[in-house]
């Protein structure tokens, strides 16, 4: 449910406080700021310190972003950073310097990836101010708002409660209902107990796919994606999104993009972005949908599973070195110890060539599947032939052996 609290102020009014919610979202930028800052912010960081040093550490190292969502568990008590409490701060960052407006985009940005956000946490209820609106200067109730309830709404059928301090943007919503201000000032923190089924990992029963493929066809590189292949993966990204399956890619041009701009179409679809360096196409880690290269134990042996597939692993090195490494986590999750139950991919011929040719070595010999619409058995096929051709191998099947569950008629088209 969406539960509006209108003539909300963010400076004095604590209600946001006295609600029981499993996560609180916080309005931040991306320079850091103190716990008597104004509005909401001082409001978090006074209650939750562990929130305050998890945001500023972010600041400091350089890694927060404008429209990036930064997922803080604590203790609701004692307001430390604490695992397994079930309780969540969502440092937002609504805008990049405190001196500066909000952007309209940032805080689009953000509410795309509240519902993920939110799924991922296995909370069933958040409050959530204005965002960017106050001292962002955003207009709540002609920008913001709509935006909101188009990016939230979705979560009711999945029994989130959302308490939003701002009016309804639009009241002829049946959804929707409002009480008084005189509710927003008391601060007596209340929370949910932790939901039984929220500890297991969250998509665990899910299934995941590593979308990638060449960068775009050009006269400069004639054995990239070509147009009509990447219109087909756009298509295929928004059908499996909606099947509910969660995309692994890696931001780049072409094929990349293609999958994650039909997911993009599908509000709460999952993805994981993997990222060579941070700062590749524009795009920043934000740990929810994005992330970028790990300096820890599994980020070595990402790299030694790189390197070890490549024929000259050991002369890579800077950008080349970084994105064979990142297709380790494509091909097997961020921990390496959940691997992609197929890949939906594109290669010139369908041939183990490329940059993408190394994630292919590892599927084969890692035993995952590979759909590769360079193969001239799928080029007559059309993107939902191609998702009913996918679902059939997740479950075991060969490509020859899925292409025969088609029609008859499908699957003459396949052998010519």
């Amino acid at each position: 449910m969406l539960i509006f609290y209108p003539g909300f102020n963010p400076t004095t009014d604590q209600g946001m406080f006295d609600k029981p919610v499993g996560a609180i979202v916080n309005t931040v930028n991306c320079k850091g700021t103190g716990k008597t800052s104004r509005g909401v912010a001082g409001q978090v960081f006074s209650r939750f310190d562990g929130a305050h040093k998890a945001y500023m550490k972010m600041c400091q190292d350089g890694k927060f972003f404008p429209g990036a969502i930064q997922m803080v568990e604590l203790n609701p008590k004692t307001g430390a950073q604490q695992e397994g409490t079930g309780f969540f701060v969502f440092n937002v960052a609504t805008k990049d310097d405190w001196r500066n407006p909000s952007d309209l985009a940032w805080v689009e940005a953000i509410l795309k990836k509240l519902p993920i956000a939110i799924e991922r946490s296995g909370v069933t209820s958040i409050a959530i101010p204005p965002l960017g609106c106050g001292e962002g200067g955003l207009n709540w109730e002609q920008q913001v708002g709509p935006l909101a309830a188009k990016y939230l709404s979705p979560l009711e059928e999945k029994g989130i409660a959302m308490h939003i301090f701002a009016r309804d943007p639009d009241p002829a919503f049946k959804y929707t209902r409002s009480v008084p201000p005189s509710q927003n000032r008391n601060g007596m923190p209340v929370f949910y107990p932790r939901p039984e089924q929220s500890a297991a990992p969250v998509f665990s029963d899910e299934i995941w796919f590593a979308g990638i493929g060449a960068r775009p066809q050009t006269e400069r590189n004639p054995k990239g994606s070509p147009p009509q292949v990447v219109a087909k993966m756009e298509r295929m990204g928004e059908l499996l999104a909606k099947e509910g399956w969660g995309l692994r890619s890696g931001a780049a041009a072409g094929a990349d993009s293609a999958f994650e701009e039909g997911f993009l179409r599908v509000i709460g679809a999952k993805r994981a972005i993997y990222l060579p360096h941070e700062g590749f196409n524009g795009r920043r880690s934000d740990g929810v949908s994005t992330f970028g290269p790990r300096m820890d134990d599994i980020g070595k042996e990402a790299e030694k599973i790189a390197l070890g597939l490549h024929p000259k692993g050991e002369e890579l090195s800077g950008f080349a070195r970084g994105a064979m490494t990142r297709n380790a986590y494509q091909l097997l999750g961020y921990e390496l110890n959940a691997p992609s139950q197929i890949v939906i991919c594109y290669t010139h011929g369908g041939g183990e060539v490329g940059g993408t040719g190394q994630s292919l070595r590892l599927a084969r010999e890692r035993k995952i599947p590979v759909l590769n619409l360079g193969d001239s058995r799928c080029k007559t096929k059309s993107a939902e032939q191609l998702v009913e051709v996918a679902k059939q191998m997740v479950t075991g099947l060969t490509l020859d052996q899925a292409l025969k569950t088609l029609p008859m008629e499908q699957r003459t088209q396949a052998t010519r």
